[in-house]
Order: structure tokens, then sequence, then C-alpha cells
């Protein structure tokens, strides 16, 4: 797939006959080598597939014209929402290509009352659609990658497929008649999606373009948008001190508070002497203590600490893998709770 477009600054090589000029929009020819071979017809104009051919009794259909043209013309205009008027002397410019664009009377940049930092603006856009959200780019830069049928076409070298051997080629399903729209709509996507990334280039090199090097030669208030422009780097991560440090400072100030909340209540309550049987009865709730109680009712272990959360046997006091407490030369069965799990 190839491209042609016109320019009115001789760049381009494509003079077109009169009856596809025009002096105020872009005009491109895309030629398509059709190549494929679909299952069914196909009446689309670009991608047209009408003469057909058997094997055996299956029809499959081709085009005995090799290459069909699809031409395209691309107008834009610039815009100023803030001021209302007819087109080159109020808030739009007048539509035209890319190249004319801003360099002709009617499609000045300073026509719609633009101030400084909007007419470097515009200037940028410009310039980025010239080389990225240009149709003829796009396809001269992506080439028959940029074609949404090649997701649906299965090459076939010839070889035999049950009964029937195929010839050669790209085989493809029949596709609507419409097709044409859904690739150049595709291709206008791409040039968006482009023109969006060298948005963030622009004050960066980009890495598969080895060869550009910054301008540093611009207007002021172009080289103050590489001063102001901010784009995230997934290199770093960004983060609020401020905030980190309140997290850490409430979090930190919870946990030491839990620490030492029981024992300065505890410790109050001693000195003043109250509130100590409730301090007791929240002790005697805890799940060692109730464990103690039990081996104590059933006459096991010599226990300290029943007035602290966590209650200890006596020195050199051990409980033994098989159910039993060993103190010193005597051994003493537990209660028998049932089979271990």
């Amino acid at each position: 797939m190839h491209s042609w477009v016109t320019d009115p600054f001789g760049f381009s090589d494509f003079d077109p006959v009169p009856e596809l000029n025009s002096t105020d929009a872009d005009v491109t020819l895309v030629f398509l080598v059709k190549n494929a071979v679909f299952f069914g017809l196909v009446s689309d104009p670009l991608f047209s597939a009408q003469d057909v051919w058997y094997q055996g009794e299956t029809p499959y259909y081709y085009s005995l014209d090799r290459v069909s043209v699809l031409g395209c013309v691309e107008q834009h205009q610039l815009c100023n929402p803030n001021v209302k008027g007819a087109h080159g002397a109020g808030g739009r410019t007048a539509p035209n290509g890319l190249y004319s664009l801003g360099w002709t009377n009617a499609s000045r940049v300073d026509s719609i009352s633009l101030n400084a930092r909007q007419t470097a603006t515009a200037t940028r856009l410009r310039s980025t659609s010239i080389f990225y959200n240009y149709l003829r780019e796009t396809i001269a830069r992506t080439g028959t990658h940029a074609l949404l049928v090649r997701n649906s076409l299965e090459w076939v070298d010839g070889t035999t497929a049950g009964s029937t051997s195929l010839a050669a080629a790209f085989y493809s399903s029949p596709l609507p008649d419409d097709w044409w729209t859904t690739e150049v709509t595709c291709w206008y996507n791409i040039g968006t999606a482009k023109m969006q990334r060298w948005a963030v280039n622009y004050i960066a090199l980009p890495k598969d373009e080895p060869n550009l090097q910054i301008n540093r030669t611009l207007m002021p208030k172009e080289l103050d948008m590489c001063a102001t422009q901010k784009t995230q780097n997934f290199n770093y991560t960004s983060f609020s001190l401020i905030g980190l440090i309140i997290i850490f400072a409430v979090g930190g100030a919870f946990i030491a508070t839990n620490f030492v909340l029981s024992n300065v209540i505890g410790f109050i309550r001693k000195r003043t002497r109250k509130g100590a049987d409730r301090r007791r009865a929240w002790i005697q709730d805890e799940a060692l203590q109730l464990q103690r109680m039990a081996f104590e009712g059933s006459g096991l272990g010599t226990w300290r600490g029943k007035e602290k959360p966590v209650p200890i046997t006596a020195p050199g006091e051990k409980f033994g893998r098989s159910g039993e407490i060993i103190t010193g030369e005597q051994t003493y069965r537990l209660i028998n709770l049932g089979p271990e799990k």
C-alpha cells in the first residue's frame, strides 16, 4: 500500500490532474494492491472481489483489477471559542490543507485573535499534525500494518486441505460492503494516537527517532512549553511527603497507645484503688487464664501470675508431648481431650 499527497510548496512530486487538484485541501491517493482470495462475494469498492473461480464445487472470489485507488481530501481548521465571526475574520480560520494552514491569508493563525501562548500551541499542533496526523504520513510509517483486513487473512501455501488443493494465496472471509470506511477510520485513529504521543515527545527526544534533534530556535512561548509541560514517567512513583508523615505519625500514635494503655490504666487503678474488681474480672476472662483454671482445677501445674494476662508455671515444670506434665521426678497425666487432629 502506497500514498501520494499534494502540497503547495513543491515538496511532493505528485502533480494531480485538475479534476483531483484542490487549493484548499490536501489530496491523498492511496494505492492498494489486491492479492487476496475471498470465500464469498465482496462488494466493497476498495476491496472489491467480483470475479470467481471454482475449485471443485467451491467458489472463490478475487479481483482481476490488481490495484484499487482511494482518494482522500483532508481539511483542517483552527478555532478560537472566545471569538465569534466568519471564516478568517473571527473565531475560525478558513478550512485548508495542513501545509497551507497558517500561511495563506484566510487561514493565518493571527486572524483569530490568539494570544502569544495560544499561537505557540496552534503552531505546535500544526507541526505535529504534518508529521504524525497526516494521512500520508500514517500510511508511509505503518504500511500494510495499517490495514485491519490483515487480521482476517490466512496464508495458504498450496498444501492439500481435505480433498481440495488450494492455490497459494491469502484467503479471507467476505468483507462488509462499507469496509473501506472502517479502514479509513482506523487510519485517522492511528494518526491521532501518534499526535498524542508526539505531544509527550515534544520535551524529549523519542527513542525510536535517533536522528532528531531538539530545536532551540523556537519562539519564546514555544520554549516556555518545554519548561512547563509535565508528563507521567512510569519509571518513578509520585507520593505526598506530608501525607506519608501524617500516616506514620497517627498510625504510630495508635500503636503506642495500644501498647501502653492497659498498663497505664492498671497502674492508675492500683494507685487509686478503684476498679480493681473489674480489672481482675477482665484478666480472668483472658484465654490463657481460662486455660490455667482448667489445668488447676484438675490439680495440674503450679501456677504464678494469676493476676496478670499471661500466667506461667513454676520453674522447671514442662508439658510433655504425650499429654503429661513433668516436674522433677514426678509425672502427671493431663485430662484426655480426645484424639489429636
